[in-house]
């Protein structure tokens, strides 16, 4: 059963397991984050962070949103690291790998961003969340989670609306 994160201390080091085991079985993702890390900020969003302390949980995809302010380095990054893949949901692309589908927008194009809901990126990234349970965000490089409004919604058992 899922539980608000309490101890942010022991939920990034819970991250950091997961998320390095994942970039160990799938080489290819881990090349890719490491060399979009070392351009920019990396954000992980939604699903895979709900099921950080869960270990009997196996992640089928991972969702992203890269710190990129330009299409045309975002597309180029892109189409430059992978050579199967596929538009997603808002103006991003889906990515199958071995054992896991990425998900991956840039900021730029990012709802909450555009509509400047927030004054930093990892807020504007949460509040823009269609529902609370998926308003949950890292950043990967600062090790800064952002998760008010995932747990209120585990704290009352309410699903509402973030999203302005």
């Amino acid at each position: 059963m899922l539980q608000p994160i309490v101890d942010k201390k022991i939920f990034i080091k819970n991250f950091f397991k997961k998320f390095n085991l994942l970039k160990e079985i799938n080489p290819q993702l881990d090349e890719f984050l490491k060399a979009l890390s070392a351009k920019t900020k990396i954000y992980v969003i939604g699903g895979f962070l709900r099921y950080v302390g869960d270990k009997n949980y196996k992640t089928k995809d991972l969702d992203i949103i890269i710190a990129i302010y330009s299409d045309e380095v975002f597309n180029k990054i892109i189409q430059n690291s992978f050579t199967k893949l596929q538009k997603n949901k808002m103006g991003g692309f889906k990515i199958k790998l071995k054992n896991i589908t990425l998900d991956i927008w840039s900021l730029k194009n990012h709802y909450g961003f555009k509509r400047n809901v927030a004054k930093t990126e990892i807020e504007a990234i949460a509040k823009s969340s269609f529902y609370n349970f998926d308003s949950i965000v890292f950043d990967v490089k600062n090790r800064k989670l952002c998760c008010k409004y995932y747990n209120l919604c585990l704290k009352t058992g309410i699903l509402d609306l973030v999203i302005n």
